[in-house]
């Protein structure tokens, strides 16, 4: 009998739980040891989940243009799933992103994919002189396209509820890249002026951003 409650209360300084009127939660938690001996926690994968919401801020070094929007979001374990609307001069853009916390520590780790649209070069409308025929000018056409991401960051703990976060975002524009490997041909036969005009429009095969964002958690 002594020897059977020791093995029990053994058992339950090692693996303690505890319970509320939602769920049962335990203080294990998986751990990996560095190259320096100092072990990590991994995120909990317990099934909690948590809605948040965003607001955004960078630039966009591509572009050479401000950036700023907001996201909603879900939390469900390690992974947050996120509808982004973002704003700039010239790529404001709308994104489904999954990102993923790699582990917990008082700097988080996470990576970024994501897929959307956003509004991209797509040609060029010719300005013509009813009367004389002539080609007076050149319009830029500009649509929403596909637009995919992907990109990588750190988040920190501030208070209750709150997150910091920053973040680097590579955006592929196949829109702009098709426009601009075409774009030799498309000017055969226009005035010079339309030529300069359509060859100086600067366009991006990719994008690349830094973000700051704010983040809470109800």
């Amino acid at each position: 009998m002594i020897s059977l409650v020791a093995n029990l209360a053994s058992a339950q300084s090692r693996h303690t739980t505890y319970r509320d009127s939602r769920k049962i939660t335990t203080t294990a938690a998986r751990t990996f040891e560095n190259n320096d001996g100092e072990n990590r926690r991994y995120l909990k994968i317990d099934g909690n989940t948590s809605w948040y919401f965003k607001v955004l801020g960078g630039y966009d070094l591509s572009n050479k243009s401000a950036v700023a929007g907001a996201a909603a979001g879900i939390r469900i374990n390690a992974f947050r799933l996120e509808a982004e609307g973002a704003w700039s001069d010239e790529n404001p853009s709308a994104m489904g992103l999954i990102n993923v916390d790699l582990i917990k520590a008082p700097v988080m780790p996470f990576l970024t994919v994501g897929a959307g649209a956003g509004k991209q070069t797509t040609g060029f409308q010719l300005i013509e002189n009813e009367a004389t025929g002539e080609i007076q000018g050149v319009n830029v056409l500009k649509k929403f396209q596909f637009q995919a991401t992907a990109g990588a960051g750190v988040s920190v703990r501030i208070a209750p509820h709150w997150q910091l976060e920053a973040s680097y975002r590579f955006t592929f524009y196949p829109s702009e890249k098709s426009y601009n490997n075409d774009r030799p041909a498309l000017i055969e036969g226009v005035s010079e002026n339309a030529k300069k005009t359509i060859m100086s429009e600067e366009l991006h095969d990719f994008g690349h951003s830094i973000r700051i964002a704010l983040r809470y958690h109800f």
